[in-house]
């Protein structure tokens, strides 16, 4: 099984820029998550005697993700073509299994020339319209004479982390359960031990505490900005900057690898302006406008009250 299925055109790769992109994704993508990539790319990963094609679609039926690096020589490239198609129809069953949202892809284009100079017959049209409809990663303006630029590349990596935390097989362990729950022996808060089932604007997280409370036996509230800090691990923030570390959340909750979480605390004294914190690299910021999911903390001063 591979995480990431890397695709291009060999003609974009005579001075071996995408092999230095790819040496630059997998060392970064291990110094952000800790873990190693396992990624294709057909010039590493097919051995001596391979029958190519058939490993090559059965390295894209094993990928979760591809990394496209598209050019004119790439929509003129059948390969190419078939690597694409095939990716598409992967999202299509991710989408009817309720494994993917309707407005996510598994399919990140890295764009290394533009299309304008190109012509193209009808199904190399087919998918520049398709390439067109994606946000894609503008390589453009980079020398392809000189090496791929790591800021840019660290920017493609985080979202490939996002994408693969966003397939539904990857989330299943963190479905809310309310016999489930975590004590943190420092602070003695009582946490849900897993995760609303999916993210939320903050109105929506309000009602599903609102529907939990009426199951459970216990008071839950969506944590405060205060709350949510003491799940961080300032040991492992890198010289004062979240931006640069990843995942400094304590155990367990660094189980989470994908999105944000919901703090109850606002900006101002509108309703949707809320804190809300990423979970990659604990920085917290007004979350406006975004969804987030909620881990639940037993409301203590309720349970005071109550005694």
């Amino acid at each position: 099984m591979f995480d990431v299925f890397f695709s291009y055109s060999h003609s974009d790769n005579d001075n071996g820029w995408i092999n230095d992109f790819h040496n630059k994704f997998m060392s970064l993508y291990k110094k952000m998550t800790g873990d190693v990539l396992k990624a294709f790319i057909d010039n590493e990963s097919i051995m001596t005697a391979d029958i190519w094609g058939n490993k090559i679609i059965n390295s894209i039926k094993e990928s979760k993700i591809c990394v496209a690096f598209v050019s004119p020589s790439y929509i003129k490239s059948e390969w190419c073509r078939k690597e694409w198609d095939h990716f598409v129809i992967k999202e299509s069953r991710y989408r009817v299994e309720g494994n993917l949202p309707s407005e996510a892809g598994i399919i990140v284009p890295v764009l290394l020339f533009n299309f304008d100079r190109g012509k193209y017959n009808c199904n190399e049209n087919k998918l520049l319209e398709d390439i067109k409809k994606r946000q894609w990663f503008d390589f453009t303006h980079s020398s392809l004479e000189i090496m791929a630029d790591p800021t840019k590349v660290k920017s493609l990596v985080e979202r490939v982390i996002d994408i693969i935390y966003e397939i539904k097989k990857e989330k299943q362990d963190m479905l809310f359960d309310i016999n489930t729950m975590v004590v943190d022996v420092k602070t003695n808060f009582l946490w849900s031990g897993n995760l609303s089932p999916k993210e939320l604007t903050i109105t929506e997280a309000r009602k599903y505490v609102e529907e939990i409370n009426k199951k459970s036996t216990r008071i839950w509230k969506i944590p405060s900005k205060v709350e949510i800090e003491s799940i961080i691990d300032h040991s492992l923030i890198k010289n004062d900057e979240p931006n640069e570390s990843s995942f400094p959340l304590k155990q367990p909750f660094n189980s989470q690898k994908y999105g944000y979480l919901h703090t109850s605390t606002l900006i101002g004294n509108k309703d949707e302006n809320n804190y809300i914190m990423n979970v990659r690299n604990g920085h917290i910021f007004n979350g406006y406008g975004y969804k987030a999911y909620v881990r639940l903390i037993e409301n203590q001063k309720k349970q005071n009250d109550d005694n």
